[in-house]
């Protein structure tokens, strides 16, 4: 089930069965996986719920109010996931295909979470505010953020020049300056082509 899974997913699940221990539960559920989320705590699923200002500790309370502590023998080993928690991670394969990302990450995981509605996970991540639009236009906002970090500085550099000469051509062709706006609409041509030939290679 989690071959596709990133490591830090993977660590997320580990950690699911041991919360999933620790409450006495003979299951792994929606909420184990977003306690799972929490502990791991540096993913991209962690970060989207700290950047929309949901507090850990509050959310380890309610996950504990609405799933409490049952006072059995503890389970060893892995623990089989519940149909809905099953159900979060085929909506996390999903929304990992509907991203173009070739393996399922943490912020998959939360967007599978959200989309099993009605269920602990989910539930209480809408009472901390979360919802699975407003999840998913911050998980877009850090993938695009991570990207743009990645990119090679070269990259960083043609566009910006790009964008200087784009505006002083601009510049020119307002004063009515043909010769100059006719050089710099040349040396953008030829960076974009280079940026091209970059972005190939």
């Amino acid at each position: 089930m989690y071959e596709r899974f990133t490591d830090r997913a993977r660590k997320v699940m580990a950690l699911a069965n041991q919360e999933a221990q620790r409450l006495g539960h003979e299951y792994i559920g929606t909420e184990h996986i977003l306690l799972g989320m929490i502990d791991e705590g540096l993913g991209v699923g962690a970060s989207v719920l700290k950047n929309r200002g949901v507090d850990f500790n509050a959310v380890r309370l309610e996950v504990d109010r609405l799933a409490p502590h049952v006072q059995a023998h503890m389970s060893v080993g892995r623990l089989p996931a519940a149909p809905q928690a099953r159900k979060a991670i085929e909506h996390a394969i999903v929304e990992a295909r509907g991203l173009n990302c070739h393996h399922v990450g943490t912020e998959h995981l939360l967007l599978g979470l959200l989309n099993v509605q009605g269920d602990v996970g989910s539930v209480v991540l809408n009472n901390f505010g979360l919802t699975l639009q407003t999840a998913r236009q911050e998980v877009l906002r850090l993938l695009e953020s991570g990207s743009r970090k990645k990119a090679h500085p070269s990259k960083v550099l043609i566009l910006e020049a790009i964008e200087l000469l784009q505006e002083a051509c601009n510049s020119a062709e307002a004063e009515n300056d043909q010769n100059r706006s006719a050089r710099l609409m040349e040396v953008i041509t030829s960076l974009s082509a280079l940026l091209h030939d970059t972005q190939e290679s």
